[in-house]
């Protein structure tokens, strides 16, 4: 059983089913690699999706378990009054895997029963699997890629040994900062980050290039995916992983990747 295998997910809202026109049809490819990776995901027959969300309840360099017994996700905040996902949660899952790390790594509780929109999107994205997965939230941290990494090697036996049948997902974006759209301007770096990420991710090097990448960085290109996925690779460090790339795609001013993982 144990890891299954591991995806990279976007959680931006203009893939929510109320987007104006316009904008859908620009994130049209965004969402058609999305629900590739969603059947992707469906025929590994997950029973436990764990949801790296760097938007999660987090404090400080601690990294959060959240216990709550099923989540929950409206977008409210985003304009959309109608659209909502509910998933169940692994509770006990969870714990175990806080106190298998609490000698070892900070790590912190939190009973929170309301997504944010990091893993309520990538919820959304899978919500037709049957039968519903349970879900296992936990956050990122402000400790550095490299750091993350080796807090994934830390959980990596307890979810190979796992019983149940486990997917990874890193929630998030490569940058923010990619174009003239971004809301927040241009990166210089930030063009040059992606297109190295996108190569070590087809050169099965991903671990080690975010291993180089620092805090500044994150905060210049506003990565909100190097911090997750760093986790997700040192959860699968040990293994030998096959990408498939769904998608690269730059909108508005987001660098986007889908990207699924099999172990081989």
């Amino acid at each position: 059983m144990s890891i299954v295998g591991a995806a990279l997910l976007p959680h931006t809202p203009l893939l929510l089913p109320t987007t104006e026109p316009a904008h859908a049809k620009r994130m049209r490819g965004l969402q058609h690699a999305c629900e590739e990776a969603a059947q992707w995901v469906h025929a590994l027959q997950p029973d436990i999706i764990l949801c790296i969300n760097p938007h999660a309840p987090s404090f400080g360099d601690h990294y959060t378990f959240n216990l709550a017994k099923q989540y929950t996700g409206t977008f409210e905040n985003f304009g959309d009054l109608t659209t909502n996902v509910t998933v169940p949660a692994a509770p006990k899952f969870s714990y175990h895997l806080k106190e298998h790390l609490e000698a070892h790594a900070p790590v912190a509780a939190v009973h929170d029963a309301s997504m944010t929109y990091g893993m309520s999107v990538p919820a959304l994205l899978l919500r037709d699997l049957h039968p519903q997965p349970r879900w296992v939230e936990m956050s990122t941290s402000t400790q550095s890629p490299a750091a993350h990494v080796r807090f994934g090697a830390l959980l990596h036996p307890e979810l190979v040994q796992a019983r149940e049948r486990v997917v990874l997902i890193a929630s998030g974006e490569l940058s923010a900062r990619c174009s003239d759209e971004a809301p927040t301007g241009k990166s210089q770096k930030a063009s040059a980050f992606c297109a190295a990420w996108q190569t070590a991710t087809r050169e099965r090097k991903l671990q080690r290039y975010l291993e180089t990448v620092t805090n500044d960085d994150v905060r210049e290109v506003l990565s909100c995916g190097a911090l997750s996925t760093a986790l997700l690779a040192g959860c699968t460090n040990a293994l030998q992983l096959k990408p498939t790339v769904h998608v690269e795609e730059t909108l508005y001013g987001v660098a986007y990747s889908v990207v699924t993982w099999q172990p081989v």
